[in-house]
């Protein structure tokens, strides 16, 4: 496929989603604690939805808090665009943020295996991100992991659960990275060699050149 074709049909898609999520899109919910979770359904325990709330209290009563966090009100459009999220001061808001970096990264090296330049894998890369960020599945697994955490669940569970969940991460993330770089790896070989075959026919064509022109003589 044509990159610019690739291009143009990974950034309709976004817009498209755009526009038809500001189109449908009710006022999301979201509650007034530092956690911020913006799914109804997902219940935090008591002790910790209400030190939840005081603490962000505390934080708005300091005025740089409370002038950078009515700032960042003001553009929290942009926040929605990019990253599915409206801005809050909260803990979901941020680690939406770091998934959606996170997975930036992952599609950037995917996208760069496709032989395309690293300009155009970064376009394709930011498109698909926004793409996945608009249809909620970055805010989503946030929300789950505020659920689990600082939910009603044993604590065994988050110990196991967490444990399972940065080594999975991790996992994906070393794997991406050393799979791009053999692929980078092999992609120089082959164009090395590539470039070797093409010296030595050149130098046999010119080789046989030499003796045509020495018989001829």
């Amino acid at each position: 496929m044509n990159k610019k074709i690739c291009v143009m049909f990974i950034l309709g898609l976004v817009f498209l989603s755009l526009f038809s999520n500001f189109i449908i899109a009710e006022e999301n919910y979201l509650d007034n604690s530092i956690f911020g979770v913006s799914e109804e359904g997902v219940t935090l325990k008591s002790d910790w939805k209400t030190w939840g709330t005081d603490f962000k209290n505390k934080l708005l009563e300091n005025s740089i808090v409370m002038s950078i966090d009515s700032f960042l009100q003001k553009i929290s459009i942009v926040f929605q665009v990019i990253f599915g999220t409206p801005y809050s001061l909260s803990i979901v808001f941020l680690l939406t943020i770091a998934l959606w970096f996170y997975a930036l990264f992952v599609l950037n090296k995917l996208t760069g295996i496709m032989l395309f330049s690293k300009l155009v894998s970064s376009l394709i890369a930011v498109g698909i991100t926004i793409l996945i960020a608009q249809f909620g599945l970055i805010a989503k697994p946030i929300n789950f992991l505020i659920q689990l955490f600082f939910g009603e669940n044993p604590w065994y569970v988050k110990v196991i659960l967490g444990l399972v969940i940065v080594v999975g991460l991790v996992f994906v993330f070393l794997f991406i990275k050393q799979f791009a770089k053999q692929t980078a790896e092999s992609k120089k070989k082959k164009k090395d060699e590539e470039n070797r075959q093409k010296l030595e026919t050149s130098a046999k064509v010119g080789e046989e050149f030499s003796k045509a022109i020495t018989k001829d003589e």
